[in-house]
């Protein structure tokens, strides 16, 4: 059962809220895994997964309207 999912937009509004309330050592990680996908998009799966961990679940997912 997976989650529909929401246009790219709505995604990266939500990274961006999540990274700007994060500790400073997990943004720069986050960059550091952002420039690593850049130098590398086949591990995309690796890093996204990477970046999800560090930033936490969300408790509640804004919902597409």
């Amino acid at each position: 059962n997976r989650p529909e999912p929401r246009p790219l937009a709505a995604l990266l509004d939500d990274l961006s809220s999540r990274l700007a309330m994060a500790d400073p050592a997990v943004r720069e990680e986050v960059t550091r895994l952002v420039l690593r996908y850049l130098e590398n998009p086949p591990a995309g799966a690796r890093i996204a997964k990477a970046i999800e961990l560090l930033l936490g679940q969300d408790e509640d997912p804004p919902t597409s309207s």
